[in-house]
């Protein structure tokens, strides 16, 4: 769930903070155009330590090899054709492979039981939601930094708020209830 609104920020605020950091806005839209990865990369690290540690290694070595060997194919045949650009659709690629080969061998494994509605569906409707109400909110800020702040704090906010409506978060734990 924290990857997804991770996602979002960078998502919402790639622009404003590229022109605080780097001074240009390019980076943004890099920024901008990789940030939906950001799950997709926070969930792939994760299942692949579950693998690891359920001694399923050698599943994880083999994606790793195919999508390396893929990955040097397609920068030499598309990096030269469409530099940059193709490079960026290089690593969406990259990661959405890796992520679901990961994910296939894991659910062929059953160790876990998947609430697809509360764990993937949920989370990206609250994070579409929290950016449309932040952007709206948030279009007539002039700064870089008030517009950068205020988009995380309501995005925070409308993100959680959805995520406790719809009971994808749990917060029993704070009252030791279940």
């Amino acid at each position: 769930l924290g990857a997804v609104l991770a996602g979002g920020y960078f998502y919402a605020c790639a622009v404003p903070l590229s022109r605080l950091l780097y001074d240009s806005e390019q980076t943004g839209v890099l920024i901008k155009f990789l940030a939906p990865l950001v799950p997709i990369m926070y969930l792939e690290a994760v299942i692949d330590g579950i693998l690891k540690g359920l001694d399923k290694q050698n599943a994880t070595l083999l994606y790793v090899t195919i999508d390396s060997v893929l990955r040097i194919l397609l920068i030499i045949t598309l990096v030269p054709r469409f530099g940059m650009v193709g490079f960026m659709y290089i690593m969406v690629f990259s990661n959405v492979l890796t992520c679901s080969l990961s994910v296939i061998k894991l659910l062929r494994i059953k160790v876990l039981k998947i609430d697809f509605i509360k764990t993937v569906i949920t989370p990206i409707c609250a994070i579409f939601i929290s950016l449309i109400i932040s952007q709206i909110a948030t279009v007539n800020i002039k700064s870089d930094i008030s517009f950068t702040l205020s988009n995380i704090v309501l995005i925070s906010a409308i993100y959680f708020i959805i995520l406790l409506i719809t009971g994808a978060v749990d917060l029993s734990f704070i009252t030791n209830k279940k």
